[in-house]
């Protein structure tokens, strides 16, 4: 008899031991495809950045980098967050030292709006970030299974991996998934308190409540739920007990300072802070809503984007049988749901974003709700749910079928989103069809950003290229327009009726997260051309069709010039040489300038290989139109008066000239300049 109980026993231990294994297995694998889907898109736009509030965290980590120090110098939001983004980089720019990729402090990027030079530490960042939502999964998994049972847990965790609205926001380089993780270890330590009354629990609710708020301010709401619980614990003894409540608030400001030291440190630049971040939410108000109390914007919000709708109805049976069954934490949580959410309603600027502290609890109530519907099916439908199954069997079958049927649409969702972000930004790709696929010759103008066409002459970039009209642009010779569609949209259209697209990059209008942006071919018609004309045939090979001329500085890249007749010494004679291929050509070519006073004694000289910088004439295309910065530089000694300026094209190797087609020269005379004091 003893030794059948013993098996029993063993037997039952030997399956409770298996179905944990299965439960911790099945647990981990949550969390690794709740990162995976985070993670996958961590290097979504680079090296563009088109979430505003990135820059933001991303200079705060860099400059207290760059300073050596852990002062953000920063306090519209609290520090927590961008201490672990600075230890984040920290880690990024030591990687960095090792691997050759850094070696100075000083390449560290000044700032970095818009456009990234460095774009591994937003990489990492948003790892960073990443990680923070995925052990929100789990914190998530352990709150539901402490309070409500294993089946609440994971159908929590499951439902959170996989809402695009957490996914989203797990891939940014912003305070707001960190500040949901805090804020949902606040409430787990604050539901403690419905268990263990001794101070040290107080004393844990209340660092971790300072710690939520050390996330992001308005997170130091979780306070309530700590009152909350502390009420429901003493009921009329609540107020002899007072002293508790006391002591978790001394310790939440402790764990505040732990997470924002420099809030005592430097008392004045931190209330500063606190009153700008008030003074934007309370006047001009912008984001997603404004007004007070959207609710209509709110509820379409979660119904359509935050939550989708499925989820949204089974959050809402899980407040009813919160309320329903006088369940004490789900009570405390819902407090500090509907109190949470009031304030936000409440104020003139509306960010989703944060909502983030209450995401968590809202998809803990949609996983009570899922849970009591499998209840309430198996007990009221048994011959349907019943089969050959046992009971426990049944219900894990009906919770498994309710949890798929409810994130099918999320999962899908996230995924398609994810696959977006994880294409290039749509200004890369445009890039890279211009840079690969289209010829150098002609000037390009391009709506991108400077400094990644910072090495390229023949790019000029305009924040918006509407602003001149097709005609304009040919008579310069520029051949290609790089557009972005939104920008002054119907100038934009104009000029894209006058030209041929071709090439289109998808974005914003497509549903996809960056503009949508465009490539314009305005052909070339050489008598469209405003230029000085001086046609002249070199060989058989090159065709010279005139120039512009201006006076100034030496130039790094093309931009039209004005006409300027007369030079001083010490400026530079600014020329835009506009040149056509008649054959393909295996030499590069080189031009001279010779610049020869009365007595035909040359004064200032160029000789370089035509568009040596980055489009040499071996890599001409026939008929192509070719532009050359050809700026000549003029001795500070030169004396007044009218020069002669003679050019020429030769080959650097043999030395050998081309000879002008129909003469016996080599040298053209190009235009005579006036030199004035």
């Amino acid at each position: 008899m003893f030794l059948q109980a013993s098996r029993v026993i063993y037997r039952v231990k030997s399956m409770q031991h298996t179905r944990s294994l299965w439960l911790a297995a099945f647990v981990v694998g949550i969390l690794l495809g709740a990162f995976a889907l985070r993670v996958t898109a961590a290097g979504w736009g680079l090296p563009y950045v088109d979430h505003h509030d990135e820059p933001s965290a991303a200079n705060t980590a860099l400059r207290m980098l760059q300073r050596g120090d852990w002062n953000p110098q920063f306090f519209e939001k609290p520090s927590m967050y961008y201490y672990a983004l600075r230890a984040t980089f920290e880690a990024h720019w030591r990687y960095g030292l090792m691997t050759g990729l850094y070696t100075a402090i000083s390449q560290l990027p000044e700032g970095t709006n818009h456009y990234v030079t460095t774009p591994g530490f937003f990489v990492w960042g948003r790892v960073l970030t990443a990680f923070f939502g995925a052990l929100t999964v789990g914190l998530l998994f352990v709150v539901g299974r402490r309070w409500w049972g294993t089946a609440v847990g994971v159908v929590a965790a499951v439902i959170i991996a996989v809402l695009p609205f957490h996914v989203r926001h797990s891939q940014f380089i912003t305070v707001d998934v960190m500040t949901g993780l805090m804020t949902l270890l606040a409430l787990w330590a604050a539901l403690r308190l419905l268990d263990d009354q001794r101070w040290r629990s107080y004393a844990l609710a209340g660092i971790a409540a300072g710690l939520a708020a050390s996330a992001k301010y308005n997170a130091a709401l979780v306070v309530l739920a700590i009152m909350a619980a502390h009420w429901l614990v003493w009921r009329r003894e609540s107020i002899r007990h007072i002293g508790r409540l006391s002591w978790a608030a001394l310790w939440s400001m402790v764990g505040f300072v732990i997470g924002t030291p420099y809030a005592l440190l430097t008392p004045q630049a931190f209330v500063d802070g606190v009153i700008k971040q008030y003074t934007k939410y309370s006047q001009a108000p912008t984001g997603d809503l404004v007004n007070r109390w959207p609710l209509g914007g709110y509820l379409s919000f979660f119904w359509s984007d935050g939550l989708t709708p499925l989820v949204c109805i089974a959050m809402l049976v899980g407040s009813v049988a919160i309320i329903a069954r006088r369940d004490r934490a789900g009570l405390v949580l819902l407090g500090f749901v509907g109190t949470y959410f009031l304030f936000v309603v409440a104020q003139v600027e509306h960010f989703f974003r944060n909502l983030m502290p209450i995401f968590p609890v809202l998809v803990l109530f949609a996983s009570m709700g899922l849970v009591a519907t499998m209840k309430w099916l198996v007990h009221t439908f048994p011959r349907y749910t019943s089969y050959t199954l046992s009971s426990p069997s049944r219900k894990f079958a009906v919770t498994a079928v309710l949890t798929v049927a409810v994130i099918v649409f999320p999962l899908w969702t996230s995924i398609e989103q994810t696959r977006l972000f994880a294409q290039p930004h749509s200004k890369v790709r445009a890039g890279d069809y211009l840079r690969d696929r289209l010829p150098h010759g002609a000037p390009a103008a391009v709506s991108l950003h400077p400094v990644a066409w910072a090495n390229q002459p023949w790019i000029t970039t305009i924040e918006n290229v509407a602003e001149h009209d097709a005609d304009w642009y040919r008579a310069q010779g520029y051949r290609y327009i790089v557009g972005n569609v939104r920008i002054d949209h119907g100038q934009y259209e104009r000029l894209r009726n006058e030209a041929e697209v071709i090439a289109s990059f998808s974005g914003e209008l497509d549903g996809q997260p960056s503009p949508h942006m465009e490539i314009l071919d305005l052909g070339f018609q050489r008598d469209q051309l405003v230029i000085e004309q001086q046609l002249a045939s070199f060989g058989d090979q090159l065709v010279f069709l005139g120039y512009q001329r201006g006076a100034g500085e030496l130039r790094s890249a093309f931009y039209p010039l004005d006409g300027t007749t007369s030079v001083q010494p010490g400026q530079t004679l600014q020329l835009n040489m506009y040149w056509q291929a008649s054959a393909e050509m295996s030499i590069d070519y080189a031009m001279f300038l010779h610049l020869t006073n009365e007595a035909g004694q040359i004064v200032a000289q160029r000789d370089l290989l035509m568009r040596a910088y980055d489009y040499p004439t071996s890599q001409w295309v026939q008929n192509e139109l070719v532009v050359d910065i050809a700026d000549l530089y003029l001795p500070p000694e030169l004396e007044p008066g009218v020069y002669q300026l003679t050019m020429g094209v030769y080959d650097m190797t043999s030395m050998a000239r081309l000879s002008i087609a129909e003469t016996t020269d080599s040298a053209f005379p190009l235009m005579t300049v006036e030199v004035v004091r």
